[in-house]
């Protein structure tokens, strides 16, 4: 039977994550997925632990897909410690456990429970609910057994006895060992079936080495090991044994002493440390004699291992006893205690000692030492018992387990039960002589129900017709109904697409319950709700927030298009329908299987044969189909124990109330951020932080205009597009949906202010725009919403304020600034989509003398722009004196220059070789069209003095598309003089008009003109005048390079490779 398994990580994320805990972890989370089969699973992680999100997530980047990790938070501190965090832990607790039943599981794995008792970890079992089954590794219970040195700190003992608590509604325990299964059943009275031993194993990476003279050497200098030595790994907590160990080890004979050092690896307390150096003070043990390593490194521990005689594992109680497999896999010899688990890890029993006993341990360490013979069996064991323990085994001993879990708790699956009392039910609908599709059927099946509930009616009408419902349920109006709703055990909806229903949208949003859904669409009532002035804008934010602004601008002249429910959908306790088609409709409108577990549908009685039959008959129909009704609520109500509505129920009855007058407001964001809608379109942010400023019309704008426009009105399949934007204060992005409505003409819709966004696991941000200083004053922001699951793109346009920094005026440091903006986002998002194949190749060298750091692979890759002007919504308008100007073009050949007048562009040499030609008595025009730039002011200044102008040489700023369509038609050919770009629209645009193109020899040139162009090199006035001249001959003799066939996109399909290069794989569909 396939299940889903979510997987609590905490574990790897805590104060536990550097220990034996935190390893077991993540290699059993690794080893589960790699032996999941069919299954699905889902690793939980906690967002107030951001630091350890982006390694775990590195970590399983080949092995799960990033969707499958999910993050919840709280409002914090909520450790244990600090009994003012209280409030705080308990809603922290409620609010995980209906995130990871917002996931669906059928198990969820805790992997470890006994957390959170100084840091900001969150575990609990059945707080919430008891429906969803859990299991949890059992590494020990030694506080349990050993309170004298456990639990001698009340509030420590306070924290672990809650935690046992939970651990006692566990479903199902998965021992590391056969030790720790014994203690559950022992100590905790687990049934034998109920706990089960999955073992431990040691890294793949811990095996035999030969170590090299100078790694050994800087080992050895590092830790101050002088001599062959006898190694300890791990704590030096009191049960650990390791002042007996030093005693043990001042008994051995002097000479051996001299020879041996014990080394005792792992990080040490200073209390500890004085401890034990005065227990080797006080037994004879020579300070040269004793090495404390402190904390050591898994590369180093693993060559301490191959460089020890022997690992001596003194532990009186473990739960597994990792060091010891660990050293024994690195082919060591191994001797232990012969209690709790050390027996089953080492696996030889003459390998064991009591580790009560001074002289025993003495003993069995000499004779390690001084045996070669013995010694050297140790190590062929060690290797050989090493391979009986691996992770992959563990997995499929825990999946095994769960497996067995799932098909008994599927056995078990909901029937209903009646209850000894029935419950309240408040039925919400229209009744006569409120006219209703079905009102009939409404009134008719009320006394079925109340076989199974007490029933009050809830109207909005001032009175109610039939005399049977008058006589037989209290009839409450919206005020009283929203006064005393939690009176109520059960809320039942009708909903249709008519007038009547209006009240019921608000209601249904502040008091949920199940909704009889009797027309999947609803955009009737709610443009009528509109129409009638009941609520202004109600249509229009309906198709907006269930569909996108292509739903809203189109749904304005075709209302019945779109059935604008969503927000019903996600607001329901549960759906009826009444045939698979409505449950189909929202799969198709939604996604796929939106419409599972928590839909039930519910044909309506054949009216026409109920017409035809008696009353008997009728009588017994409307009776079973109460019946089902009642299961299926019932049910829908079960389910829905886990969501929002029952933690937000839960949540009000937590005491004492807390006193930061915030603290619900806290509360209610990380809910809203940790458990999505039940219902949800991922949502595509596109940053338009720049545009939202000022629109340039040309440049970056031009693209971001573009390519916006084109996602809008073709969003892609399963996403709806929210135009955002930020600001360089940092405080985060809004949602741009005031300036998207402008840009789409719908400026007589209101959507309300722009709210800050909601982003959830799944969605995706595209850095369309370029705007430097609000990306730097949001590194932040990009983290966080990458760590919950976003994927993260970026557009890059060029690196030239890199490569070419004096084209910019030096006050600007648009250098260190571009430098800046780069760092952040290859550091931070998924992927980079430049705009043409040379610039990802500036940006792949880029990156090789970058100081990014990253976990993940960055993804570079590139598209090419579009360049069809009526498509980037152009703007209009001509000069006054455009009629003149283009008059005096139609004579002779006209050269014409496109872009921002700037140092790079290559104005002045253009202007200098016209020059030259024009004092060569060459009849040649020079049309420039662009508006003044930066650092240009002698070029400006000469451009507006020229004796040329307005004869032979034109300069054009401020030029419409419109305007700038007609120039294309007059020219002869464009000159693209600039000396770095990105892409380079202007010689698109003059491919689409057949109009010839001399350009500069640079890289992106090449790739967009290919052979299409004549192209010239040299930064001199003359290198230039002779090009010209040259292509004047060759366009004389007809041998000119014709752009005619230059190959060019759309902006549709420009966006559409767009897409292709930031869409997940199992998303993306190419638009036709």
């Amino acid at each position: 039977m396939l299940m889903r398994i979510v997987i609590d990580l905490q574990g790897a994320q805590s104060h536990s994550q550097h220990r034996g805990i935190g390893r077991f972890t993540l290699s059993l989370a690794q080893a589960i997925v790699r032996n999941r089969g069919k299954h699905q699973v889902f690793l939980a992680l906690n967002g107030l632990f951001p630091d350890s999100i982006e390694p775990i997530r590195a970590i399983f980047v080949n092995l799960l897909p990033q969707e499958n990790i999910c993050v919840w938070q709280s409002p914090v501190p909520v450790h244990q410690l600090d009994e003012a965090n209280t409030w705080r832990r308990r809603s922290a607790e409620l609010v995980r456990e209906a995130f990871l039943a917002s996931l669906k599981p059928d198990v969820v794995l805790v992997c470890s429970l006994f957390e959170g008792l100084g840091d900001n970890s969150v575990t609990s079992i059945g707080t919430l609910s008891c429906t969803v089954p859990t299991a949890v590794i059992l590494y020990d219970l030694i506080p349990l057994i050993y309170p004298q040195h456990y639990l001698i700190n009340p509030q420590y003992e306070a924290c672990y006895q809650r935690k046992l608590d939970h651990l006692h509604r566990a479903d199902l325990l998965l021992a590391i060992s056969e030790a720790s299964q014994q203690d559950a059943i022992n100590h905790l009275g687990f049934p034998v079936e109920a706990c089960i031993n999955i073992s431990a194993a040691a890294e793949p990476y811990f095996q035999q080495k030969n170590i090299d003279s100078q790694r050994e050497k800087d080992i050895r200098q590092r830790y101050g090991v002088q001599r062959k030595f006898v190694m300890y790994a791990g704590c030096f907590d009191v049960r650990k044994n390791i002042e007996r160990l030093i005693r043990a080890y001042a008994l051995l004979p002097t000479l051996l002493r001299s020879e041996y050092q014990l080394v005792l690896v792992g990080k040490i307390q200073l209390n500890e440390q004085i401890t034990l150096e005065k227990t080797a003070k006080k037994y004879g043990v020579k300070a040269k004699e004793l090495v404390l390593t402190g904390f050591v490194s898994e590369k180093d521990i693993l060559t301490l291992y191959n460089l020890c005689t022997v690992l001596v594992f003194p532990s009186w109680y473990e739960g597994f006893g990792l060091p010891a497999l660990e050293a024994m896999a690195c082919g060591r010899a191994v001797i232990g205690a012969n209690t709790s688990s050390l027996p089953e890890v080492i696996g030889r029993n003459d390998a064991l000692f009591d580790p009560f006993n001074d002289s025993a341990i003495d003993e069995k360490l000499a004779q390690v030492l001084t045996d070669d013979s013995f010694r050297l069996a140790l190590e062929q064991h060690g290797l050989t018992q090493a391979k009986r323990f691996s992770w992959d085994s563990t997995a499929q001993r825990a999946i095994a387990a769960m497996e067995t879990l799932h098909i008994k708790q599927a056995s078990q699956s909901l029937t209903y039960i009646a209850p000894i009392s029935r419950p309240k039910l408040a039925y919400v609908s229209p009744l006569p002589p409120e006219q209703s599709s079905i009102s009939n059927y409404r009134v008719e099946l009320l006394p079925e129900l109340a076989r199974h509930y007490v029933i009050d009616v809830i109207v909005a009408q001032h009175s109610v017709s039939n005399t049977w419902i008058q006589a037989n349920y209290p009839i409450r109006n919206l005020e009283w109904f929203r006064t005393y709703a939690d009176h109520y055990d059960r809320v039942l909806y009708h909903f249709c697409n008519s007038l009547p229903h209006k009240h019921m949208f608000a209601l249904l949003e502040e008091i949920p319950g199940v909704v009889i859904l009797h027309d999947f669409f609803l955009n009737g009532v709610l443009k009528a709700m509109e129409l009638s002035g009941y609520q202004s804008n109600a249509f229009v934010k309906a198709a907006y927030r269930s569909h996108g602004y292509k739903a809203l601008q189109e749904s304005l002249h075709n209302v019945d298009r779109y059935p604008c429910n969503l927000e019903i959908l996600n607001n329901a306790t549960g759906v009826i329908v009444h045939s698979e088609s409505s449950r189909q409709l929202a799969n198709d409108w939604y996604g796929l299987d939106i419409a599972n577990d928590w839909w039930a549908v519910i044909p309506l009685p054949n009216a026409d044969r109920i017409e035809t039959c008696n009353q008997l008959f009728i009588k017994q129909n409307l009776h079973n189909y109460a019946d089902k009704y009642t299961q299926e609520i019932e049910r829908l109500y079960q389910i829905a124990s886990t969501e929002v509505s029952a933690l937000t129920h839960m949540l009000t009855s937590i005491e004492p109330v807390p006193v930061d007058p915030n603290a619900y407001l806290l509360l209610a964001n990380a809910i809203g951020q940790s458990i999505p809608p039940k219902l949800r379109v991922r949502q595509l942010f596109v940053d338009i932080s720049e545009l939202i400023q000022r629109d340039a019309r040309s440049g970056v704008q031009r693209v971001t205009r573009s390519i916006l426009h084109e996602l809008l009105s073709n969003p892609p399949a399963g996403y709806r597009v929210e135009p955002v934007y930020a600001e360089s204060d940092g405080k985060g992005y809004r949602y741009a949906r005031n300036y998207t409505l402008n840009m789409l003409n719908c400026s007589d819709a209101y959507l309300g202010n722009d709210d800050v966004i909601d982003f959830y696991n799944g969605d995706l941000f595209l850095g369309l725009d370029l705007q430097h200083d609000v990306v730097l004053a949001h590194q932040w922001f990009y983290q966080q919403i990458h760590n919950y699951g976003v994927l993260l793109y970026f557009v890059v346009y060029d690196l030239l304020p890199i490569y070419f920094p004096y084209f910019w005026p030096r006050q600007t440091n648009i250098d260190k600034m571009h430098d800046q903006w780069l760092e952040i986002i290859t550091t931070i998002a998924d992927g980079t989509v430049c705009i043409s194949q040379a610039v990802a190749s500036e940006l792949t060298e880029w990156l090789k003398t970058s100081s990014t750091r990253r976990l993940r692979p960055l993804k570079i890759d590139w598209f090419h722009l579009g360049a069809d002007i009526d498509a980037s919504l152009p703007s209009k308008g001509m000069a006054s004196d455009a009629k003149e100007t283009l008059h005096l073009l139609n004579t002779d050949k006209n050269f014409l220059m496109v872009s921002t007048l700037e140092p790079r562009k290559g104005h002045t040499q253009t202007l200098k070789a016209f020059e030259q030609l024009w004092a060569q008595g060459i009849t040649v025009n020079l049309v420039i069209v662009g508006k003044q730039g930066w650092m240009v002011e002698a070029l400006v200044e000469k451009l507006r003095h020229h004796p040329q102008l307005g004869k032979q040489l034109f300069w054009l700023e401020g030029v419409s598309d419109e305007y700038l369509e007609k120039l294309y038609d007059a020219a002869s050919c464009l000159i693209a003089a600039s000396e770095g770009e990105g892409f380079g629209l202007p010689l698109i645009e003059a491919a689409q008009h057949k109009l010839p193109i001399i350009a500069r020899d640079i890289p992106i040139f090449r790739e967009v003109a290919g052979d299409h162009a004549y192209y010239f090199n040299g930064l001199e006035p003359s290198d230039l005048a002779q090009a010209i001249q040259q292509w004047l001959k060759l366009d004389l003799e007809h041998r000119a390079p014709s752009s005619e066939h230059m190959p060019w996109l759309t902006w549709a399909e420009s966006t559409q490779q767009l897409l292709a290069k930031i869409l997940p794989k199992s998303v993306f569909v190419k638009k036709k």
